[in-house]
């Protein structure tokens, strides 16, 4: 975990610039560790909600960034396959994923027909409580359409994964282990139910996790699970590493961090951006997401 509290860290981007962060990020948290493991790349949105938004990434970056993928000798596999993966066929190095976290309507209106085009398999991590409803007016999102029954059973039907954002998108690290295990447990069990296959992929909601909640989601039924915070050390098996995209992200940045071709900044500054790019610690408790709030 980033040693830099989210408010500091903030500020300290506001002031050096995504640059400058990435240089402070390096000397704080160095490289990664788990070289050799599944990684991937995770995208919000695709459009700006507030003059502070920058968790987006435009669509003519994705659309670049997966034509390039055959220079970059990089493939894509879905979440739950990679967990357990080696190198893909035509790749030098370990699976690579590439994943939505939400379930916002854009990934079906924006996203799925870059995939499509592009010939790439994605993963959907669909908020369950969420499906088919809008957020509202005080969310991070505005008034943002999520992905309905109907186009998650479509996405499904071409290939692509859905798994668990959780049930309503909860910090899971603030609820006991009851409302916790009832989040994962829920919205597995919606999501299967509404796209009629197995959901065996977890995305922990602000990439907040530990291993209490791990060892939880594994008795629910999940066999992987994204983790989108820096964190030091080494992921535990079947978790898989995903880097935050943003909106100053260049499509050679992502093919950068895709690649891992020693380019420390970009991936240092891809790893400490996520702590903060979507808004401070109170958007954990916003209205749009029907939040629980802490249990203890």
């Amino acid at each position: 975990m980033s040693l830099l509290h989210p408010l500091a860290a903030a500020a300290v981007a506001a002031l050096a610039g995504p640059a400058g962060l990435g240089a402070l990020a390096t000397a704080i948290l160095g490289a990664s560790r788990d070289h050799g493991k599944p990684f991937g790349l995770v995208i919000h949105a695709f459009t700006r909600r507030s003059p502070l938004d920058c968790s987006h990434v435009g669509p003519q970056i994705l659309d670049t960034l997966l034509c390039m993928s055959g220079a970059v000798s990089w493939q894509t596999v879905r979440a739950a396959a990679s967990a357990t993966a080696g190198p893909t066929a035509g790749s030098s190095g370990p699976a690579r994923v590439l994943t939505f976290d939400d379930g916002l309507e854009e990934v079906y209106t924006a996203g799925l027909p870059l995939l499509e085009k592009n010939g790439v398999k994605a993963t959907v991590f669909a908020v369950a409580g969420c499906i088919g409803s809008r957020s509202d007016a005080g969310d991070v999102y505005g008034r943002q359409r999520f992905l309905s029954a109907g186009q998650l059973r479509e996405i499904a039907e071409l290939g692509h994964e859905i798994g668990s954002h959780s049930m309503t998108h909860p910090d899971l690290t603030l609820l006991d282990t009851a409302s916790a295990r009832q989040e994962l447990a829920d919205s597995r069990r919606l999501i299967e139910d509404t796209v009629g296959r197995p959901v065996t992929s977890i995305a922990f909601p602000f990439g907040s996790w530990n291993r209490r909640l791990w060892a939880l989601a594994q008795e629910s039924g999940y066999t992987a699970a994204t983790a989108l915070r820096p964190a030091m050390g080494v992921l535990p098996e079947r978790m898989i590493r995903v880097y935050g995209t943003h909106a100053f992200d260049t499509a050679a940045d992502l093919a950068a961090v895709v690649r891992r071709d020693g380019a420390p900044l970009v991936h240092a500054r891809a790893r400490v951006m996520s702590q903060f790019a979507r808004g401070g610690p109170l958007w954990r408790f916003r209205s749009g997401y029907r939040v629980t709030g802490p249990r203890f």
